[in-house]
C-alpha cells in the first residue's frame, strides 16, 4: 500500500509484527500514523485473525474516532492501488469488519468488559456510566451527608469522636475538601483507611518507622558495602577550616559532621536510616549531586584541605543521588501530626465512602475509576477470564502511553502476559515522555513507558534515548497546530546570573544548529517537506 507521505525508515522498522516494541518521539513525528499502519500490517499480515483481535487502545474518545477515520482512508487509498486481487479481498475483508473492530478509550474497553461478565465483576448488567462531573457530584453530596448525620448522633459515638477530632485540625469546608478528595483516589484510599481506622497514632507512626527502614535498608547496604563511602566521610568529617570564619562549605558541612562521622563507623541499620535522609539533603540538591567548584573561601580554608572538600562533596553526592527518592523519605514534626488524625479521618472516609456507594446504588452506577478498578479485579482474581482474554485479543497497540497510569497498565499488562512472561510479539506502545500531563492521577511516564520496558519489550533502533528522538520529525502539509518544545538546563547552584545566560544561549543554538542541519522537524513549503533555512526560524528575547 503506497502512502502520501513515505514513512521514514524508523517508522517502518516499527511494522515488524515478530517483535514487541516501544515507540517513543516528539509530537508531530509521526507516532499516531505509524500506530494506524501497524494496525493495518498486523491484520494484513495474520489473515486468521478478524479487527476483533487487535485491540487498540487511545486516550480519548475523540482520538479513538480519529484512528477509526485514518484506517478507513488507508484501506479505502489501499483499495484504490494497482494489488493482486487476493490482497484486494483481505483489504476489502478489514474494511468491512471495520465497524466492529476494538479501536476505543481503555475506559470504553472496560466497560464492555464489565457488561460481558457482569456476574462475576459483581456488576449491574446494565449499569450506567458516571461522566466525571457527576461523580464529583455524587462525592460532595455523600461527604455532606455523612458530616449532617454525624453532628446528629449521641456524643459517646466513636464516629461522633471521630468528627469531633478532625474539626479540631480543620475548619469543616476544608474537611469536605478533604474527604472528596480521598473519594475521588477511593480505590487507593480504601485499604489503609481500613487499616489506619483501628490503629492508634503510636501504632500507626511505629509502622511507618518500619516502612521507612525497609525502604532504606537496601541503600544502606549498597552504599556501606562501597568502601570507599565511609572512608571519603570520615576523611570529610576531618576536614576543618583555618578560620572561626563562616563560608558556603563550613554551613554545608558543619551540621553534617557528625551525621558523616558516624555513618562511616558502620552503625546498625535503624541509626543509619536516621542519619542518611539528613546526609542526602546536606549533599544533593533537588536529588542531584551539589557542584563543588564553589564551595568554601580560600582565605578560610588550607589550600589543600578546600580542593578535597571540592572533591569529596560531589563524590558523595554521586554515592547517594541513585537512592535520593528513598532517602527523602524522613519522618518529622509534620508526619506525627498527621498520625495524630489520621485513624479519625479514616473513621470518616468509610461512612462517607459507604454512603457514596449507596447513592450509586452499589453497582449500578460506575464511575470512571470503577470501571478500572473492577476490571483489575476481575482479570486477577478469575484465572479462566484472563486467560480466555489473553487468547482472544492476539496483538494489543496502545497509544499516548505517558498517560498510562498503574491501574491501566496493570490491565494491559494481564492481557499480554496472563502468566507472567509477555510473548515477543504480542505489545505495540507509542508515547512521548514529554507530553506526559497526567501525573496528578497517577499516571507515570516511569510506571508507563518505563515499567514496560522494564518488563521486557524488545526495542527497535530507533527507539528515543533521554533527550534525543531519533525519529525524524514529518508534519503533513496541511495546517498544523504545531507543538512547543521545553528545553532546560541542567540545575547547578555554582552558576551566577551571566553564566546561566550564557549557558541557555549556548543550549538554544546548538538546537538551532541541529534544526538547521535537517536532522529533526520539516517545513511544509507549497507541494512538499524541506529542511528547515535560518528565515523559517524567529527568536523571541526579554
Amino acid at each position: 500500500m503506497k502512502r502520501a507521505v513515505p514513512l521514514t525508515s524508523v517508522q517502518r522498522m516499527a511494522l515488524d509484527s515478530q517483535r514487541n516494541i516501544a515507540v517513543t518521539a516528539s509530537a508531530g513525528a509521526g507516532k499516531t500514523a505509524t500506530l494506524v499502519e501497524r494496525y493495518i500490517e498486523l491484520l494484513r499480515q495474520h489473515p486468521d485473525i478478524g479487527v476483533r483481535q487487535v485491540l487498540a487502545i487511545t486516550f480519548t474518545q475523540k482520538a479513538a474516532a480519529e484512528m477509526r477515520e485514518r484506517v478507513a482512508q488507508r484501506l479505502a487509498d489501499g483499495l484504490a492501488d494497482e494489488l493482486p486481487e487476493p490482497e484486494r479481498q483481505r483489504l476489502r475483508q478489514i474494511r468491512d469488519e471495520l465497524p466492529a473492530a476494538r479501536i476505543s478509550t481503555i475506559h470504553s474497553f472496560c466497560a464492555a468488559l464489565l457488561r460481558e461478565y457482569p456476574i462475576e465483576a459483581d456488576v449491574d448488567p446494565a449499569f450506567a456510566v458516571l461522566e466525571e462531573v457527576d461523580a464529583a457530584q455524587f462525592r460532595s453530596q455523600a461527604v455532606r451527608q455523612t458530616l449532617e448525620s454525624l453532628a446528629r448522633m449521641r456524643d459517646s459515638s466513636p464516629d461522633k469522636e471521630a468528627l469531633r477530632r478532625t474539626l479540631t485540625e480543620w475548619s469543616r469546608p476544608y474537611l469536605e475538601q478533604v474527604l472528596q478528595l480521598l473519594l475521588a483516589k477511593k480505590h487507593l484510599a480504601r485499604s489503609w483507611c481500613r487499616r489506619y481506622a483501628e490503629q492508634s497514632p503510636d501504632q500507626i507512626l511505629s509502622d511507618w518507622h518500619r516502612m521507612q527502614q525497609a525502604a532504606c535498608e537496601p541503600a544502606y547496604h549498597t552504599l556501606l558495602a562501597d568502601p570507599h563511602f565511609p572512608a571519603m566521610l570520615a576523611e570529610l568529617a576531618a576536614l576543618a577550616p583555618q578560620t572561626e570564619a563562616s563560608d558556603s562549605a563550613v554551613k554545608r558541612l558543619a551540621p553534617l559532621r557528625e551525621d558523616m562521622r558516624r555513618l562511616s563507623q558502620r552503625p546498625p541499620l535503624a541509626e543509619a536510616v536516621a542519619v542518611l535522609p539528613r546526609l542526602a539533603a546536606g549533599l544533593l540538591t533537588s536529588g542531584k549531586p551539589l557542584s563543588g567548584s564553589r564551595l568554601g573561601s580560600k582565605s578560610n580554608w588550607d589550600a589543600a584541605a578546600l580542593a578535597r572538600i571540592r572533591e569529596l562533596v560531589p563524590a558523595l553526592g554521586h554515592c547517594l543521588a541513585p537512592h535520593a527518592d528513598l532517602l527523602g523519605l524522613e519522618l518529622g514534626a509534620a508526619d506525627e501530626r498527621v498520625a495524630a488524625v489520621l485513624p479519625a479521618l479514616s473513621r470518616l472516609f468509610l461512612r462517607a465512602d459507604a454512603r457514596c456507594e449507596g447513592s450509586k446504588g452499589n453497582g449500578r452506577m460506575l464511575d470512571l475509576d470503577d470501571l478500572l478498578e473492577k476490571s483489575r479485579q476481575l482479570i486477577a482474581t478469575d484465572a479462566d477470564i484472563r486467560h480466555r482474554l489473553a487468547q482472544h485479543y492476539r496483538f494489543a497497540l496502545i497509544d499516548e502511553f505517558q498517560d498510562t497510569d498503574p491501574v491501566q497498565w496493570e490491565i494491559i499488562h494481564s492481557l499480554v502476559a496472563p502468566d507472567g512472561p509477555m510473548a515477543g510479539d504480542k505489545l505495540f506502545i507509542v508515547g512521548d515522555p514529554k507530553q506526559s500531563i497526567y501525573s496528578f492521577r497517577a499516571a507515570s511516564v516511569a510506571k508507563g513507558l518505563g515499567s514496560a520496558l522494564v518488563r521486557g519489550i524488545g526495542l527497535f533502533n530507533g527507539l528515543a534515548h533521554a533527550g534525543e528522538d531519533r525519529d525524524v520529525g514529518c508534519r503533513s502539509t496541511e495546517v498544523s497546530a504545531g507543538s512547543v518544545e521545553l528545553l532546560l538546563l541542567p540545575p547547578d547552584d555554582s552558576r551566577d546570573p551571566t553564566e546561566a545566560a550564557r549557558c541557555e544561549a549556548e543550549l538554544v543554538a546548538r538546537r538551532l544548529s541541529h534544526l538547521l542541519a535537517g536532522r529533526d522537524l520539516q517545513v511544509a513549503d507549497g507541494e512538499g517537506l524541506r529542511p528547515p533555512v535560518p528565515r523559517d526560524i524567529a527568536l523571541l528575547l526579554r
